[in-house]
């Protein structure tokens, strides 16, 4: 009988501590979704979206130039236009204007 209520106990301070646990993950929780909520809110994530395209975009045009410029110092160099073997100049400024 002694050994029962040892054990009763034993689950009882178990079903107390896991207790304690879910109420500080149930408010980490809600904390969590208020902080996601206020960032929704704010509008970060439609930024990032945008910012990510103009990533990709800038990244499309840089191996579309290395394209142009490879297929350029090709045919100057069949031609024999390019004297001296200096490299092209750049054709465009680099702008951030669209």
């Amino acid at each position: 009988m002694e050994q029962m209520r040892k054990d009763l106990d034993q689950v009882t301070a178990n079903i107390r501590n896991l207790e304690g646990a879910m109420h500080y993950l149930s408010q980490r929780t809600a904390w969590n979704e208020n902080c996601f909520k206020q960032v929704q809110d704010s509008g970060v994530l439609q930024m990032n979206e945008a910012l990510r395209k103009v990533m990709t975009d800038h990244k499309k045009l840089l191996i579309q130039i290395n394209i142009l410029t490879t297929r350029l110092t090709a045919m100057q160099g069949e031609s024999g236009d390019n004297s001296g073997g200096a490299q092209l100049p750049l054709l465009v400024k680099p702008s951030m204007k669209r």
